[in-house]
C-alpha cells in the first residue's frame, strides 16, 4: 500500500509591517471614504510625480521607491523615510525619491473637512525605462 504524498508548501518570505505602515493602512481606510481627502490625496501624488520626473537621472536602472511621508494640515513635511523592504536598493533611485518629495513641498494645506492635525502617506515612485 502507497502512502499519500503530501505536498509541501513554501512559504513566501514575508515583511514585517512597520508602525508607520499600520498608521497608514488605518488611517487611509477610514479617509479615503471623504471626497476631499481622495481630492488632496491625488493632487499630492500629481505634485510629487512631477517633480520625480524632473530630478529624474538619464541614466538608471528601473526600479520603485516606497516612501512614507507625514504632512502637518498646514501642508509642511513633518517626516520622510524610505520603506526599505518594499523598495529598490539602487542609492539613486532612493536619493531621486527623497528629493522628490523634498522638493516637492510644501504641500497645499488639508481641506477644511479633513479635521486632522496630520496625516502619514505611502507612495511608491516608479522608475522605468521607456
Amino acid at each position: 500500500k502507497k502512502e499519500p504524498q503530501t505536498v509541501k508548501q513554501e512559504k513566501k518570505p514575508t515583511s514585517p509591517i512597520t508602525k508607520e505602515e499600520e498608521w497608514v493602512r488605518k488611517d487611509f481606510s477610514s479617509l479615503s471614504k471623504e471626497p476631499a481627502f481622495l481630492d488632496y490625496y491625488r493632487a499630492i501624488r500629481e505634485k510629487i510625480k512631477k517633480s520625480a520626473n524632473r530630478n529624474k537621472p538619464l541614466f538608471f536602472k528601473p526600479g520603485e521607491v516606497c516612501i512614507f511621508f507625514v504632512l502637518d494640515k498646514g501642508g509642511n513635511l513633518r517626516r520622510l523615510k524610505i520603506i526599505d523592504y518594499r523598495s529598490s536598493a539602487d542609492p539613486l533611485l532612493r536619493e531621486v525619491a527623497l528629493r522628490s518629495v523634498e522638493e516637492a513641498s510644501p504641500f497645499p494645506p488639508f481641506p477644511k473637512e479633513l479635521k486632522r492635525e496630520q496625516i502619514a502617506f505611502n507612495i511608491i515612485i516608479a522608475f522605468e525605462v521607456h
